[in-house]
């Protein structure tokens, strides 16, 4: 029973990780259909700018998990990477937006 569990345990964790990036980036593309709301520049642009965020974030646990799968380190740092510059530049691209919508609505 035991050689059982040893066997899967390398696997289920990655199959988790790739599960739950898939299922950020469903949730990110849904969120951005939802656009089609009349709301307006700023708004659309917040909305998007999240849903693309999560998308790079889901994205890059799949990529993690198939390092992870494949023994493949270059892969793993390179999902790492990208998802960590690109998580930056949308959380300033972000702030910055929101900072600019509180000074127009004082």
């Amino acid at each position: 029973m035991l050689d059982q569990i040893a066997v899967l345990w390398p696997t289920v964790p990655v199959v988790a990780l790739a599960l739950l990036g898939v299922g950020l980036v469903g949730l990110a593309i849904v969120r951005q259909i939802r656009t089609h709301i009349p709301w307006s520049q700023t708004t659309r642009l917040l909305i998007w700018l999240r849903g693309f965020r999560l998308a790079i974030i889901g994205l890059a646990l799949v990529g993690v998990a198939l390092g992870l799968l494949w023994d493949q380190t270059w892969l793993l740092v390179l999902s790492l990477a990208v998802a960590g510059e690109e998580s930056f530049e949308t959380t300033w691209i972000i702030s910055t937006l929101e900072r600019d919508r509180r000074r127009r609505a004082s």
